[in-house]
């Protein structure tokens, strides 16, 4: 029930919906970074994954979700992210995330 709520306002705010690829051209640094890329696409399909199970539809309706609103998708993974960066746990600057310190370094100058 939380995230369907949090869903709903997090798209209702969204007067207009882009794709994962406007999210890139807006984060062109964060795009050029294979394993930054790959965390935030993994991440943004699995939250569109989510919605679309908890809004009760199968899980294969967040392809659609995703595409129809991948830009805010990859926002939410990219929050995500920066938050479990902040867990550094190791001397090597291990983390909740399986980014290294510097890719979390990365994430979190293109978060602000």
């Amino acid at each position: 029930m939380k995230w369907m709520v949090i869903s709903a306002l997090f798209f209702s705010t969204t007067a207009i919906a882009g794709n994962i690829q406007d999210f890139f051209n807006k984060h062109k640094k964060l795009e050029d970074n294979y394993l930054v890329k790959r965390e935030i696409i993994n991440r943004a399909t699995s939250n569109a994954a989510l919605d679309a199970v908890l809004s009760g539809h199968d899980a294969e309706y967040g392809d659609v979700l995703f595409k129809k609103h991948g830009d805010k998708y990859a926002h939410l993974a990219l929050q995500q992210i920066v938050s479990d960066c902040g867990f550094a746990f190791a001397d090597n600057g291990a983390s909740l995330s399986s980014l290294r310190k510097d890719d979390c370094q990365l994430v979190k100058s293109e978060s602000n």
